[in-house]
């Protein structure tokens, strides 16, 4: 539900803050207070679009925040989880700005999203009755979804069912459709991965051997310099010349002066032992180079023969993969397509055998499904037409359409016809309704009348109250056109609705306001020659005089204050009984 409204800079508000709770919040105020700024806000947050004219005058851009309790909203947590939005805590804050250079930012908990995205959220915080646009109920394609929580754990334990084997349906249909499109290029197909198979296995290459290679190459690309400079540290360190002894003679004939020394002196012991550890350890080493130097290879077919190997493997990557290993996981997909290409016709045919099965499968559910739907659409008909006769709408006749697509090509034989299917059966819903009797029945996106479509709205939430699972429901001016009794139908449907979802309702009725479980007045004030609009959550003495300024105008009498006292107290009771 919402929990917070910040505005900043919007319209004419400087700075506001509401803070809403649970139950039905009443927003009630003069004509041309500003009552419906509060609503364009919310529309804002929601994903509306967005003008200049938003921004006080004088400002370079207005804010709107909005502070959400999200509960254990599975579709909406899902959907968050989709974009990388968690929330905190089950919080959720929704912020928007619109700037003077018609530049818009939305956030959500603090992070950059698209219009998109936060239009997508603001469908499962918030339904907008009124003059607005957020009426899910006005989309035509979640009727079906209403209808079946509507008809309860039958009808969606069989959709659950009749899901689960469409999902494995589209699977096998999607495989089918692929091997068919192969079938008709299967043998050029066929003899171009043949073809790929075979020259990847006359390479016989390996996972390591192309850095083996590079390693081979560049040692016989400077097999000279390495034999030379080998013997060079061989000569000095073993073999000498006349001229220059070697390191090893040298050492030796130090070895020896440094013995006699010590027969006679031992106080250099430690440096002749420490001295012949590296006469042994010269002699190693000098063995080790002599044995390097002997070993170096000088061989130009073998380089030319590296070269070539290197460039059939860079080739190989060019055609198959950027390395060795895709190369080889490449020759692997082909060997396994060689397989499934000379046995696509056994294939195809088992496919097709599995999917007549799961076909005539999802026809009988579908049939199931469509039967109970309509059984429940039957009982919903008679339930709106009860709720829509209390709103005085008792002329209205309301319908749940039922229809089907026709599709020669793809569809599914259910009942001999060849019909359309989703993951929801074959049905499809439409909620249809007439205000005037003679006239024909429409969608509900066509109903003209402001105060039609709330009532109508009112209905359909008052019977889909337990089960609808948008938590705020916001309705501006629903009391267009009534009073008298509907519009005390009107207020105790609206508090029977505020029992399972927060509902917020801007209003000029005294019977709809005195039902309020939070009353906000909302007034226009001049200062300085600016005029600002504020807003006050009313305590029960400003509420007594708020309805009676409603029942008389602003010249109250004590009549007027006692009448809507007792509106006040008659609410309680209607509440207590009633609802609680």
């Amino acid at each position: 539900m919402l929990l917070e409204l910040s505005l900043k800079n919007f319209t004419i508000i400087d700075s506001l803050k509401v803070e809403f709770t649970n139950g039905l919040n009443i927003i009630t105020g003069e004509t041309g207070a500003g009552k419906s700024i509060i609503i364009d806000a919310i529309g804002l947050l929601l994903g509306d679009r967005a003008t200049t004219e938003y921004i006080k005058t004088g400002k370079e851009k207005a804010e709107i925040q909005g502070i959400f309790d999200i509960g254990n909203n599975k579709y909406l947590k899902d959907l968050l989880e989709q974009y990388g939005l968690d929330d905190d805590d089950n919080v959720l804050i929704l912020c928007r700005e619109v700037s003077s250079v018609g530049k818009n930012i939305c956030r959500v908990n603090n992070k950059p999203v698209t219009l998109g995205v936060m239009k997508e959220i603001g469908q499962y915080l918030v339904d907008i009755h009124g003059q607005h646009e957020h009426q899910s109920l006005l989309n035509w394609e979640r009727h079906i979804d209403l209808l079946d929580l509507f008809g309860g754990s039958e009808i969606l334990s069989l959709r659950y069912e009749f899901s689960n084997i469409y999902k494995k349906y589209k699977e096998l249909y999607g495989k089918l459709v692929e091997l068919k499109e192969k079938e008709k290029d299967r043998e050029q197909r066929l003899d171009f991965l043949i073809f790929q198979v075979s020259e990847i296995e006359r390479a016989n290459i390996k996972i390591n051997e192309e850095d083996e290679l590079r390693q081979e190459k560049q040692i016989l690309s400077n097999s000279e310099k390495l034999f030379k400079g080998s013997a060079t540290a061989y000569q000095i360190l073993y073999q000498g010349d006349s001229e220059n002894p070697a390191v090893y003679d040298k050492l030796s004939k130090t070895i020896e002066e440094l013995e006699d020394i010590c027969k006679i002196d031992n106080r250099l012991q430690n440096s002749l032992d420490t001295l012949k550890e590296v006469f042994y350890k010269i002699e190693d080493i000098s063995i080790n180079l002599r044995d390097y130097r002997d070993s170096i290879e000088f061989n130009p077919e073998r380089l030319d023969e590296i070269e070539e190997r290197i460039n059939l493997i860079n080739q190989l990557k060019r055609k198959y993969g950027g390395s060795i290993k895709d190369i080889l996981n490449y020759y692997q997909q082909a060997k396994t397509e060689i397989n499934e290409l000379s046995n696509i016709k056994e294939n195809s045919e088992k496919l097709a055998s599995e999917l007549r099965s799961i076909e005539q499968d999802l026809a009988t559910l579908s049939i199931k499904l469509s039967n109970k739907r309509k059984k429940a659409a039957k009982i919903l008909e008679e339930n709106i037409a009860k709720e829509l006769a209390e709103l005085k709408m008792e002329k209205s006749k309301f319908k749940v359409e039922f229809n089907v697509k026709i599709d020669n090509k793809n569809g599914i034989n259910i009942n001999n016809e060849s019909l359309t299917i989703s993951n929801k059966g074959m049905d499809i819903v439409e909620f249809l309704i007439t205000t005037n009797p003679g006239e024909p029945l429409k969608p509900l996106s066509k109903i003209v009348s402001g105060g039609e479509m709330s009532r109508i709205m009112l209905a359909l939430k008052t019977i889909l109250a337990r089960i609808d699972n948008i938590p705020t429901l916001i309705f501006d001016e629903i009391d267009t056109g009534i009073g008298g009794s509907a519009a005390q139908a009107v207020a105790e449907k609206l508090s029977y609705i505020s029992r399972e979802h927060q509902v917020i309702c801007v209003t000029h009725l005294p019977q709809i306001a005195s039902m309020a479980d939070n009353h906000f007045y909302i007034e226009k004030r001049i200062f300085d020659d600016v005029t600002k609009t504020q807003i006050k959550k009313l305590g029960e003495k400003q509420r007594i005089k708020e309805l009676a300024r409603m029942l008389g105008g602003s010249n109250f009498t004590d009549i007027t204050l006692n009448h809507a006292k007792e509106m006040i107290e008659t609410a309680k009771e209607i509440k207590q009984k009633k609802f609680i």
